[in-house]
């Protein structure tokens, strides 16, 4: 791990964007450290001291880093029981620091204590595709199979093997009603400071939804005229390899092939709009996307009111992005293609 300073995100500099009346300036780097390898970062998340609680799945173990990246402990270990984990469905950090984990393949919860003790471990029944943390616990999303696939997000304690009360719920959709869909299953979720679900809409489409305390749609932030970033050459053929080999890489389950098709080959063309999305302390909406024009994923920036404010260049390609109070957390890679984890703080712009 090497802890250093980068450069300061700068605002976009072609013509058409615009400066946000925010910038962030970066507070640590947490990269690879003689005794320390970062394989496969799954989830990330920022605790509320600052520091970055990271699921790695290539080395089986959940490190928790302090406020200056330096690393604090580790949690669990690759496995099927009790404190163990397989592939994280999602992360959620508690006001205290307390960490929780939904295992895709186990369809496992588990929570750590602040101090790292063991709090317990739950089984779901339903199959889980995210976690998020509101208030006193975390919140499951989870995927309903029968006449049709719906996601319901809600509350989850240890001990009980279902979610309470959905605080939202939407259709998951085929990717033929992508155009029309809220969200999905796969899609971006967080919370707001206020415990309301933000959902960003499924692959190129820009919309972000969120969801009132009653889980009907409240208000939404989108651009209009905006493309969606283009795949490599190498991109779109590794895409295509893989679809033709069915979800994990065999064939299609029967009466699923629909669902996992695109409706044509153009679709394939342009990258997921969003990788990542989060609202800061002040309400506003900070989202990781893919737009036509841009090498790499930029940060666009919206008012609490759903205003596009402007556009931030990172001095780095980004992969992931999260947001807590004035914080920003990102996965990047080095120039040697292991991962690097950048945490910045939020900070107003002076005027221009």
């Amino acid at each position: 791990m090497r802890v250093a300073l980068l450069p300061l995100l700068l605002a976009a500099g072609a013509a058409a964007q615009t400066r946000p009346p925010l910038r962030l300036v970066p507070e640590y780097v947490i990269e690879d450290r003689p005794g320390l390898s970062l394989g496969a970062i799954q989830r990330l998340e920022l605790a509320p001291d600052g520091g970055v609680v990271a699921v790695d799945g290539g080395n089986g173990v959940i490190y928790r880093f302090g406020p200056t990246g330096k690393l604090r402990d580790s949690l669990g270990r690759k496995g099927q029981g009790p404190g163990e984990f397989l592939v994280a469905a999602g992360l959620a950090i508690g006001p205290a620091g307390e960490v929780a984990l939904l295992d895709i393949r186990t369809r496992r919860l588990t929570i750590w204590e602040p101090d790292g003790t063991l709090r317990g471990s739950t089984q779901l029944t339903a199959f889980p595709v995210d976690l998020l943390w509101r208030g006193t616990g975390p919140i499951a999303g989870v995927v309903s199979f029968g006449a049709t696939v719906t996601v319901r997000f809600g509350p989850v304690q240890l001990g009980e093997t279902g979610i309470g009360t959905p605080i939202a719920s939407f259709p998951d959709p085929m990717i033929a009603e992508y155009p029309t869909a809220v969200s999905c299953s796969s899609c971006r979720h967080a919370l707001t400071p206020a415990g309301t679900l933000l959902v960003a809409a499924p692959d190129t489409f820009y919309r972000v939804s969120e969801f009132d305390a009653s889980g009907r749609l409240a208000r939404g932030w989108h651009r209009d005229g905006v493309g969606a970033g283009l795949r490599s050459a190498e991109e779109l053929a590794a895409l295509r390899n893989r679809l033709a080999a069915g979800p994990g890489g065999g064939r299609p389950l029967p009466g699923m092939e629909s669902r996992f098709r695109a409706p044509n080959d153009d679709a394939l063309r342009f990258r997921p709009r969003f990788q990542g999305l989060g609202v800061d302390e002040h309400g506003r909406l900070l989202a990781l996307v893919s737009n036509a024009g841009s090498a790499a994923p930029v940060i666009d920036v919206f008012s609490p009111e759903g205003r596009f404010l402007g556009t931030l260049a990172p001095d780095r390609a980004l992969q992931a992005l999260v947001v807590r109070g004035n914080r920003v957390a990102a996965l990047s890679e080095t120039a040697e293609g292991t991962p690097a984890i950048l945490v910045y703080r939020i900070e107003e712009a002076p005027p221009p």
